[in-house]
């Protein structure tokens, strides 16, 4: 089915299967060049003594697309001349600076009505379809570009240039331009006023007046209700506290706050003196102490609106904790972190979010690391959180990449996107209860020896090669040791698990109660083994020692040649 275009702004509307290669270019006309147009573009109209129609075009700019149309003439007009529009939905400012004092008539090809601008006006036109409709006009003053309308709002008019006349009492003014001092009207700042009716001054109700001295003007105590203390000494007990540095006593027994400064405009604390002892505790501590465990990305500036970007926030957060206490947790409250510099967690640093449904921290569209796990970072951890990394088949960078011989635990997280969603080099580390997708090469490469335990690993509906990638180990490992407990490797990958251990022959993986959706693939391993598993897909030996005990095969055979240092035992359907 070929391109259509839309009936008011002629934009482009591509089919389906179409414009393969220039959908991009398409689109971005579309939004960047037709709609910007149609919402600011402003045209400029020469018109000769006649009538004049504007261009509509088909996915390319025109005349008619404008929202703003200042129309002007290369010639005087002689009469009433048209500016004949589409036929479509559409509104216009229409601004008449043509010579002959003439004015223009807007209208469409076959009009139902019309509206006619005066030379020197602008207006508000709306079309629908048919009928031409005026909704606002004003002059015009084509020397400052000036539309002058009614002036009701509006600010900063110059009272000595800008009016003319005598403002009355009416409408809020004196109505005189002058004033002796009598009459109901004084203008002068030390008049003397004529047999003035104030009564007698001491009985007055001054409700407005200023100037009065609280000292020696006033009597009584002001209560609280109108704004006053309603009190005139204080020890610091009871609702009201007048002394500079006041003890509080009441309610606040088990605090004693000496020092505090108060942001005058938020009314944040950001200096506490002094200790709290919490609810259910035996030891007090600071405010400043308390409040700061654990860290929050939101005290560090992070905002989490999917949009700002976080990177620099986080990391701060991050590297305060690292920094003062070796360790410890970085709490990330619920929402989306956009994080295009990704970030570098720190040895004993553990981010933790309020849940991977709650809580993502994500470049997805940035190709980009997300987390890494340098060398500095042993033990620390990703727990609750949603991993966002480039979405995109191109991807040459990972989600989350954890450096070489580093222990980390990632925990009831999902991790997604980069080539690898989780490349690893790392050892004795622990993942658990992850749902992993990764979005090219595979879930999961890994060049070291870790721990995997209740973990998905699937496609998330795009094509990844591998479930999980074992490749040869970074550093020369006698024996590389991966452990899969109750893993999930059913997605729909060319290879549900590869070992590709070149010539090291040191990977010894073990699997217990595992999943498998299609073919294994194993090439100089040391030792793999199979406890309880289930397969739906060949097993590729090519060296090695295999050993497959209490597992079944929904394929009627799983060896796809006949592999040396095979053994089996106990199984159903494997042969």
């Amino acid at each position: 089915m070929p391109t259509t275009y839309s009936t008011s702004l002629r934009t482009s509307l591509i089919a389906t299967g179409e414009l393969a290669g220039t959908w991009g270019t398409v689109t971005n006309t579309n939004i960047g060049t037709l709609l910007e147009q149609a919402i600011t573009g402003v045209g400029d109209i020469v018109m000769g003594n006649a009538n004049y129609t504007l261009t509509a075009l088909n996915a390319v700019s025109d005349e008619s697309r404008n929202a703003v149309l200042r129309v002007t003439s290369s010639v005087s007009l002689t009469a009433t001349r048209q500016i004949i529009i589409p036929n479509v939905d559409k509104v216009y400012v229409v601004i008449n600076t043509t010579t002959g004092s003439q004015s223009i008539r807007v209208q469409t090809a076959t009009p139902t009505s019309y509206v006619d601008i005066p030379n020197g006006y602008a207006a508000f036109v709306s079309c629908d379809g048919s009928a031409v409709v005026s909704q606002a006009t004003a002059s015009y003053n084509p020397a400052t570009n000036a539309v002058l309308a009614n002036l009701a709002g509006s600010t900063g008019l110059p009272l000595t240039t800008g009016v003319t006349g005598t403002l009355p009492v009416a409408n809020g003014g004196t109505g005189v331009t002058t004033s002796t001092g009598t009459g109901n009207t004084v203008l002068s700042i030390s008049p003397s006023l004529t047999t003035p009716a104030l009564g007698t001054p001491s009985a007055a109700v001054l409700t407005s007046a200023t100037g009065l001295p609280l000292t020696t003007g006033v009597t009584g105590t002001l209560p609280v209700a109108n704004g006053g203390t309603g009190v005139t000494t204080s020890t610091g007990t009871g609702n009201t506290v007048l002394s500079a540095s006041p003890t509080l006593t009441g309610t606040m027994t088990a605090a004693t706050i000496s020092a505090t400064t108060v942001n005058a405009t938020t009314g944040a604390f950001t200096s506490v003196s002094g200790a709290v002892t919490a609810t259910g505790s035996t030891t007090s501590r600071t405010l400043a102490n308390r409040f700061g465990d654990p860290a929050n990305v939101k005290d560090f500036g992070a905002v989490g609106n999917g949009v700002t970007n976080d990177t620099a926030a986080i990391q701060a957060a991050i590297n305060y904790m690292n920094t003062t206490y070796s360790g410890g947790i970085v709490f990330v409250p619920a929402g989306n972190y956009y994080v295009p510099g990704g970030l570098t967690l720190k040895g004993g640093v553990e981010l933790v979010g309020e849940g991977r449904g709650s809580t993502t921290i994500q470049a997805q569209a940035v190709d980009v690391t997300v987390i890494t796990f340098d060398a500095t970072s042993n033990y620390a951890a990703l727990r609750n959180l949603f991993i966002s990394g480039y979405q995109n088949a191109a991807a040459t960078t990972n989600a989350v990449s954890v450096a070489n011989n580093v222990a980390v635990i990632m925990k009831d997280c999902n991790i997604w996107g980069g080539a690898s969603a989780v490349y690893t080099e790392g050892i004795d580390g622990y993942m658990e209860n992850c749902f992993v997708a990764g979005w090219a090469s595979a879930c999961v490469t890994s060049r070291g020896a870790n721990w995997y335990v209740r973990c998905k690993f699937d496609t998330a509906g795009v094509a990844v090669t591998h479930s999980v990638y074992q490749g040869a180990p970074i550093i020369a490992l006698a024996i590389m040791e991966n452990n899969f407990v109750g893993c999930d490797f059913s997605g729909s990958f060319t290879n549900s698990f590869t070992v590709a251990d070149g010539s090291n022959s040191s990977a010894i993986t073990l699997f217990a109660t595992c999943v498998f959706g299609t073919t294994i693939t194993l090439t100089n391993q040391r030792f793999t083994g199979f406890s309880s598993c289930s397969f739906g897909g060949a097993l590729n030996k090519a060296a090695g020692s295999c050993s497959v005990v209490g597992s079944y095969a929904i394929t009627a055979r799983v060896f796809s040649t006949t592999a040396p240092g095979a053994a089996l035992a106990g199984n159903v359907n494997i042969t």
